[in-house]
C-alpha cells in the first residue's frame, strides 16, 4: 500500500466525528444522566484499568456502622460511572462520588448494568463509526 493512501485512510479515520457524549434517562425516575467518553483511547484504557489497591479501598463500604461487601466487579462498573457520568437535576450537572454509586449498586442494580451498558454501547459504536470494516452489528 502507497504511503499517500495510507495517509489517506488514518486521515479520513481520525477526522471521522464520532458523538462521544449521550442522555440516559432512568426509566423509573424520569431522573436524566449524562454520559461523557474521551476520544483519546489512552483516556479510555485508563478509565477501564482501576487498581487492586482501590478495588480493595471500596470492597467494603459502610452503611450506619455496617460493612456491606462490594464484588470487585461492582467497584469496576462504579468507578467507570464516576468518570464518565453526572446527573441533570434542574439543569445543574451532579457528579456523584465513588461512594455515592457503590450505595446504589446495592439498591439500584438495573441502573449501575444500564449505564455500564451505555458506556460499552458507546465504545462500540465509537468503533464502529471510524472502522471501515465494522466489528458487529453492521455489515
Amino acid at each position: 500500500m502507497s504511503d499517500d493512501i495510507k495517509r489517506s485512510i488514518v486521515d479520513r479515520l481520525a477526522a471521522a466525528n464520532v458523538p462521544n457524549t449521550r442522555e440516559y434517562v432512568d426509566p423509573k425516575t424520569n431522573l436524566k444522566f449524562e454520559i461523557k467518553l474521551s476520544s483519546n483511547l489512552s483516556d479510555i484504557v485508563r478509565l477501564m484499568t482501576i487498581s487492586d489497591e482501590t478495588k480493595a479501598k471500596y470492597s467494603r463500604l459502610y452503611i450506619d456502622g455496617e460493612a456491606k461487601e462490594i464484588d470487585s466487579t461492582v467497584v469496576e462498573m462504579c468507578y467507570r460511572l464516576v468518570h464518565t457520568v453526572c446527573a441533570i437535576e434542574n439543569d445543574k450537572r451532579v457528579y456523584m462520588t465513588m461512594e455515592d454509586w457503590l450505595f446504589l449498586s446495592l439498591h439500584r442494580a438495573d441502573l449501575i448494568f444500564a449505564l455500564n451498558s451505555e458506556i460499552s454501547d458507546m465504545l462500540l459504536s465509537s468503533v464502529n463509526a471510524k472502522s471501515p470494516f465494522p466489528l458487529v452489528g453492521q455489515s
